[in-house]
């Protein structure tokens, strides 16, 4: 699958959703929707080259979503008390945990290659609800500290990257947000938080700034 690049604006400006009336509606629930994002959009490749895999990288379009307060405010919430979704986000891990236990009781002293799949998949579990709780003690945390409008602002771009479109073809999609915080970012900034190669986290400064 080909990668594209664009490089003229007015060739890739994508609106968001709209109703009969032309109003932008909700990414999530389709209601109209007053907070608007704009975002460069990044295609990622990976290419299976001899015996390892590269990632291909190229700018995409600029990509319009919108975010109604409802939708935002509810995001918000499942942030900052993230315990609320603590069985419903740790389940998989659960099971893979349970799993494991049944595994390793079962074969305990009968095949070792099963008793020692059985530890690893405890392990597995553990690890991914301890992950879960970690980080979303962390990020409800950061939230807390931030002004409404901010955690606002933040939230709804975290439900935008949630429900925008992560695949074209064999190309993954990621969104860079456009807005004074990753304008006011270096090229190091956009590579790490974007997870971005060298030379498409220049390309991406460059081509956020030409708005």
């Amino acid at each position: 699958m080909r990668i594209q690049t664009i490089d003229k604006m007015d060739e890739v400006h994508q609106a968001p959703h709209k109703n009969n009336t032309g109003e932008c509606r909700c990414i999530q629930c389709g209601k109209n929707a007053a907070c608007r994002f704009r975002a460069l959009e990044v295609r990622t490749l990976h290419v299976r080259d001899m015996d390892r895999e590269k990632r291909v990288q190229a700018l995409g379009d600029y990509r319009d979503f919108a975010v109604c307060t409802e939708c935002a405010e509810q995001k918000l919430r499942e942030i900052v008390s993230y315990r609320g979704n603590i069985l419903r986000k740790c389940l998989p891990f659960g099971l893979i945990f349970a799993i494991g236990c049944v595994l390793t009781a079962v074969f305990i002293s009968k095949d070792r290659v099963m008793m020692t799949l059985g530890i690893a998949a405890i392990v597995c579990g553990i690890l991914g609800i301890w992950s879960f709780v970690t980080k979303g003690t962390e990020k409800a945390r950061e939230y807390k500290v931030k002004s409404k409008e901010k955690a606002l602002h933040d939230a709804s771009w975290e439900l935008i990257t949630e429900c925008a479109p992560a695949k074209e073809g064999d190309n993954d999609l990621t969104y860079i947000p456009i807005d004074p915080e990753t304008l006011s970012r270096k090229n190091g900034d956009l590579m790490v938080l974007y997870d971005l190669l060298p030379d498409i986290a220049v390309q991406a400064h460059k081509k956020l700034h030409e708005i």
